[in-house]
């Protein structure tokens, strides 16, 4: 599970993921947890690990550069908390659904579409 960090580490954050803090700030004064994962992707669309690795490891000026030829998204899978309140114990198609309406869409985040299984 990847949530947002507490404020207090977002320096951290920042430095080894610029674009973390566009991602939270997305959220306006909204607390939330997310699960989701932070993903690099290879020029055909598929998940590079190596590609993120290789972001996660950089930080500072490096990170920058590493972000512009590497570039990270948070894909948001789940929403686990919303203002303050846990949402656990709602169905997970309940969870979706708030989680949509957060329209967290953006250069360096998204929420992916999910299919429901039969």
């Amino acid at each position: 599970m990847l949530a947002l960090p507490p404020l207090a580490t977002w320096p951290r954050v920042d430095g080894r993921v610029p674009g973390a803090r566009r991602a939270r700030d997305a959220l306006g004064r909204r607390p939330a947890i997310l699960d989701g994962e932070l993903v690099c992707f290879a020029d055909d669309g598929s998940p590079d690990f190596e590609r993120l690795r290789s972001r996660l490891r950089s930080t500072g000026q490096a990170a920058l550069r590493a972000s512009a030829s590497a570039p990270a998204t948070f894909l948001a899978f789940d929403l686990l908390h919303l203002d303050e309140r846990p949402t656990l114990g709602l169905p997970y198609s309940v969870r979706r659904e708030l989680l949509q309406e957060l329209e967290l869409e953006g250069s360096a985040w998204r929420t992916p579409r999910n299919f429901v299984g039969q």
